[in-house]
C-alpha cells in the first residue's frame, strides 16, 4: 500500500483544529478496525485454553499466555514498590491519569512492599532478565505486576497495558500471561523541520505523546534552516524568524517529553543553511559567491553559508551555542553540518583556499572539519554529545576526520563504512526514511515518498553494535506555508512503521494487516493539563 493510498481516510482541513479532525478520523476507523480484529478473538479468547498474544503496538517481542482473564475491578489500587517511590511515581500518576480516561475511575496511588491481589504493580528489578534499560516484563495473574530495570521500561509497560485495556470492550479485563518486551535498538527517532516550518506547540506536545504510545524514545527538532530560526535568543535579539519558540517554549516541551520519557534533541543546522542568520547579520557571509550560494531552495540569492575562515565569525556561532547547548536536558547536540558546496566550489573561493594553505591541510573540506571537531569539544564540555549528518565525505574527500565520539546520522550513503570506521551512528536514509511531501514526496518514485508496504515488509534493516538506533526525518521543503494537519498527514503512517521495525517484534504479514492493527488501538490517551517548572 503506497502513503498516498494507506492514508486515504484522512482528508486534511486546514481551518479544523488539527488533533480534533485527526482524532474524530481515527475514531471511525477505531470502530470499524476494532470488530475486524475482535471477531473470533472473544476479548482476547483462548486457543487451546492458552490466551493468544494480545495485539498492541509495537507488537509484543515474546508471549507466555495463561488461562482466564484479569479484572480491573473499580477499587483497584496502583501500586509502586515502596523501595522506588521516588523513581516511579511519576509513571504512576500518568497511568493513572490515563486510565480514568479509558475506564472512567479514578484509582488510587499507595506503596505497598508487594503485589497485592488485583492491584496494578509497578517495580525496578535490579536482575538480568534480558529486557535490556528499557525493555520490561508484564505479568498478569491474580494481580499485574510490570518490572523493568529503569523506570523507562516501567513506563513502556504502562502503555501496552493501556493499549490491551483499550480494545476489550468493557476496559476492564486483560488476558492472563506473562509479555517479555523489550526494544531493538536504542535510539528510536523521529525528526521534525521546525525551521523551515513552524510547528504550534501543541501540535509538538500531542506528537510528544503519541511517540511514547508507540514507545518511540527522541524527538529530533531542526530549529533553523534557510527561512527561519526558531529559537528566541536573548545573545543576538532579533534573531529569531517570527513566529518561534521561546525559552519557556522550550522548557515545557522538555517537560512533556520527560513526563512521557522522550529525549528531544535540538539542532541548529551549521555552518550551511545559515540564510536566515546571515539576514540577521550578513558580516558573517562568505565574500566569495562560490561559497556564499548554492543550488538547494534558498541558497540562490546568497548568505548560504557562514565564513567559518573568520576568527570572529567562529566567536559569534560559540556564542551563539553558549546560549543554546545548556538549555536543553538531554544527552545530544546536534549541529548540522550538511550541504556545505562540493570541492570544486570551495577551491573557487580565495578565502577558503588561503585557509586551508595557511593549516597546510590537504582538501578544502579539512576547513569544514576542523571547525566540526571544535564545535564538538564546545558541545562535550556541557557533558553532551555532538549528533551531525554525514555530508562530510560525500562527493568530496579529506585529510582528517570528525572525531569519533560524534554521532553520525547516516543519510546519504550506507552506515557500513562508519561503522566500520569506528563511529556510532543513527540510520536515516533518504530512500527509506525521509518524509518530504512539499518536493513531490506525496507520489511513488519521487523525492521524500516513504514507501510503507517496502518499509513495513521488505526493508533488511543493517545491524551492527556501533549502529544505535533509526530515525524518521519529515522535512518541510516547499511546505512553509503548509498547515501542521497536513504536514501531519503524511507523517503519521511513516512513524508508525518505524516504530514498529525498530521495537523488533513479530510483524504482520502485511501493511494493511498492520495499519488494521495499528487503527484499532487508535490514538493515545489526551494530555492533560499540567504546569511546567
Amino acid at each position: 500500500m503506497d502513503q498516498e493510498n494507506s492514508n486515504s481516510k484522512f482528508q486534511a482541513k486546514e481551518n479544523i483544529p488539527m488533533r480534533q479532525n485527526i482524532r474524530r478520523l481515527t475514531n471511525i476507523s477505531h470502530s470499524f478496525c476494532f470488530h475486524i480484529l475482535i471477531i473470533g478473538l472473544s476479548s482476547f479468547s483462548a486457543v487451546a485454553n492458552l490466551n493468544v498474544a494480545p495485539p498492541t503496538m509495537p507488537s509484543l517481542r515474546e508471549w507466555n499466555g495463561g488461562e482466564g482473564m484479569f479484572t480491573l475491578s473499580t477499587n483497584a489500587l496502583i501500586a509502586i514498590d515502596d523501595r522506588f517511590t521516588n523513581e516511579l511515581a511519576q509513571t504512576a500518576f500518568v497511568l493513572k491519569d490515563d486510565l480514568k480516561q479509558f475506564t472512567g475511575q479514578d484509582y488510587k496511588i499507595i506503596s505497598l512492599s508487594e503485589p497485592q491481589p488485583g492491584s496494578l504493580f509497578l517495580t525496578l528489578n535490579n536482575s538480568d532478565i534480558g529486557i535490556g534499560d528499557e525493555g520490561y516484563l508484564l505479568q498478569i495473574g491474580d494481580t499485574v505486576t510490570i518490572r523493568a530495570n529503569t523506570g523507562n521500561g516501567v513506563f513502556y509497560g504502562t502503555q501496552t497495558l493501556l493499549q490491551m485495556l483499550k480494545l476489550e470492550a468493557t476496559h476492564s479485563m486483560l488476558p492472563k500471561g506473562t509479555a517479555r518486551d523489550y526494544p531493538l535498538c536504542k535510539d528510536r527517532d523521529e525528526m521534525i523541520d521546525v525551521g523551515r516550518h513552524y510547528y504550534q506547540m501543541s501540535y509538538l506536545e500531542e506528537e510528544i505523546r503519541k511517540l511514547a504510545w508507540y514507545k518511540m524514545n527522541t524527538l529530533h527538532l531542526h530549529f533553523s534552516d534557510w527561512n527561519g530560526f526558531r529559537l528566541v535568543s536573548d545573545t543576538y535579539p532579533g534573531l529569531a524568524t517570527l513566529p518561534a519558540y521561546t525559552k519557556a517554549d522550550v522548557r515545557r516541551l522538555q517537560d512533556v517529553a520527560k513526563r512521557y520519557h522522550v529525549v528531544i534533541v535540538p539542532e541548529i543546522d551549521l555552518p550551511a543553511h545559515a540564510k536566515a542568520i546571515t539576514d540577521y547579520n550578513p558580516k558573517l557571509r562568505f565574500p566569495c559567491a562560490s561559497m556564499d550560494t548554492g543550488h538547494w531552495p534558498g541558497a540562490q540569492d546568497g548568505g548560504w553559508m557562514l565564513d567559518i575562515t573568520r576568527p570572529d565569525v567562529r566567536a559569534w556561532i560559540k556564542n551563539l551555542l553558549d546560549e543554546f547547548i545548556p538549555l536543553f536536558d538531554g544527552p545530544y547536540f546536534h549541529i548540522g553540518c550538511d550541504e556545505w558546496e562540493y570541492t570544486a566550489r570551495q577551491l573557487d573561493c580565495p578565502e577558503l583556499v588561503a585557509y586551508m594553505k595557511a593549516k597546510g591541510y590537504a582538501s578544502p573540506t579539512d576547513v569544514f572539519v576542523e571547525w566540526i571537531n571544535e564545535v564538538n569539544a564546545q558541545v562535550k564540555s556541557y557533558g553532551k554529545i555532538t549528533q551531525i549528518w554525514n555530508w562530510w565525505d560525500f562527493k568530496q574527500s579529506t585529510s582528517i576526520q570528525p572525531d569519533k565520539d560524534i554521532v553520525i546520522n547516516a543519510w546519504t550513503a550506507s552506515p557500513d563504512k562508519f561503522l566500520k570506521n569506528g563511529w556510532k551512528v543513527i540510520c536515516t536514509p533518504e530512500e527509506e526514511l525521509y518524509v518530504a511531501p512539499g518536493t513531490g514526496g506525496t507520489l511513488p518514485g519521487k523525492y521524500g515518498y516513504f514507501d510503507s508496504r517496502r518499509v513495513y515488509e521488505k526493508w533488511v534493516m543493517p545491524a551492527n553494535p556501533n549502529l544505535i538506533g533509526f530515525k524518521v526525518c519529515r522535512w518541510s521543503d516547499n511546505a512553509q506555508d503548509k498547515s501542521d494537519v497536513w504536514l501531519d498527514h503524511w507523517a503519521q503512517r511513516p512513524v508508525q512503521v518505524l516504530a514498529e521495525r525498530v521495537w523488533g517484534g513479530p510483524r504482520s504479514a502485511t501493511v494493511e494487516e498492520f495499519y488494521t492493527r495499528v487503527d484499532a488501538i487508535g490514538e493515545p490517551p489526551e494530555l492533560p493539563s499540567f504546569n511546567s517548572k
